[in-house]
C-alpha cells in the first residue's frame, strides 16, 4: 500500500519536472545539431510512466 501511494501519488510531479527539463534540453540540442539519443529514450520512459500513472489512478 505505502509503494503505491509513492509511486503512484508523489513520484509523478518529479517525473513530470524532470521530463520537462528533458524536453527543453532536447530541443537545445537540435539547435546545436547535437546528439539526442540519450535523452530521447529517456523521454520515453518518463512519458509512459507519466501515461501508465494516469491510467492506473483512473481506473482505481
Amino acid at each position: 500500500m505505502i509503494m503505491n501511494v509513492v509511486l503512484f501519488y508523489y513520484l509523478p510531479p518529479i517525473a513530470a519536472l524532470v521530463l520537462f527539463s528533458i524536453c527543453v534540453s532536447i530541443v537545445k540540442k537540435i539547435v546545436n545539431k547535437e546528439e539526442t539519443t540519450k535523452h530521447t529514450i529517456t523521454g520515453a520512459i518518463l512519458f509512459s510512466y507519466l501515461f501508465y500513472t494516469l491510467m492506473y489512478i483512473g481506473y482505481s
